[in-house]
């Protein structure tokens, strides 16, 4: 699941920064970087907020 967050991300051309702020979830940066190395697993609510910004923008 990490490397699928990451690729959305970047198939959107966003940094970390800017893909949290465009999450309906409150995530910080750093989390974010957890969850794409594997640090930390991602929630439910944070993937499903991860597919409907790429449903909008992709």
């Amino acid at each position: 699941m990490r490397k699928k967050i990451k690729k959305i991300r970047k198939d959107l051309g966003m940094n970390q920064e800017e893909f949290c702020s465009k999450l309906n979830y409150e995530i910080t940066r750093s989390n974010l970087s957890k969850i794409e190395l594997g640090k930390i697993a991602a929630f439910a609510e944070f993937i499903k907020n991860v597919i409907e910004i790429y449903k909008k923008i992709a």
